[in-house]
C-alpha cells in the first residue's frame, strides 16, 4: 500500500509542480483545471492497466486467486464505464449549454500513425 502511494506521488509530483506554468489561467481554478488536465489521462491509463493486470492474473492462476482476479476484472470494467460515462456527460452538458471546451478537461485520444 505504501509503495503504491509513493509511486503515485512520484508520477504526479511533476504535474503538481508545473501545474501553474502550463497555461495562462490564473488563480486556484486555473491550477485545478491544469492539474486535472494532466491527471485525467493518467487515471484512464491506470484503470486500463488495472484491468489488464487482473486479466493476466485470471489467465495465469487457478482456484481462489482466479475468483479474486475475476472480481477485479469486473471492478475494472465498472471503473472504466463510469469514467467514460462521466466524460460523455460532461461533453453533452458542454454542447447543450454552449460552453467552450478549450478550458475544460478533454478525454484522452488514441495516438495514430501519420503517413
Amino acid at each position: 500500500m505504501k509503495k503504491s502511494i509513493i509511486l503515485a506521488a512520484a508520477f504526479l509530483l511533476p504535474a503538481v509542480t508545473f501545474a501553474q506554468t502550463i497555461s495562462g489561467n490564473s488563480g486556484i481554478f486555473g491550477t485545478i483545471n491544469e492539474l486535472l488536465r494532466v491527471v485525467y489521462p493518467i487515471l484512464f491509463a491506470v484503470a486500463i492497466l488495472f484491468f489488464l493486470f487482473q486479466l493476466a492474473m485470471f489467465l495465469l492462476n487457478s482456484g481462489e486467486k482466479k475468483d479474486e482476479a475475476k472480481s477485479g476484472m469486473i471492478w475494472g470494467i465498472i471503473i472504466l464505464v463510469v469514467m467514460f460515462s462521466i466524460t460523455g456527460i460532461i461533453g453533452l452538458l458542454q454542447g447543450g449549454l454552449g460552453i467552450s471546451s478549450t478550458d475544460t478537461i478533454k478525454p484522452p485520444t488514441v495516438p495514430g500513425i501519420n503517413g
